[in-house]
């Protein structure tokens, strides 16, 4: 699951599977974040609707 996690997220976003969803993100957040992927994860966390992934700001 580790190399498809990215794309499992977006595609539960998109068929609107929440409990997929949530693995994903625990799974994401966990294991796979790293220095090297950080932008991206922030990116992703924006566009699938996954705050424990992205930066809020206050504004």
């Amino acid at each position: 699951m580790k190399q498809y996690v990215m794309h499992l997220l977006v595609l539960s976003h998109a068929f609107g599977v929440s409990s997929l969803k949530k693995l994903c993100v625990e799974k994401l957040e966990k294991e796979l974040l790293n220095l090297e992927n950080v932008v991206d994860l922030l990116q992703l966390g924006q566009l699938c609707d996954a705050p424990r992934l992205s930066l809020r700001d206050g504004r």
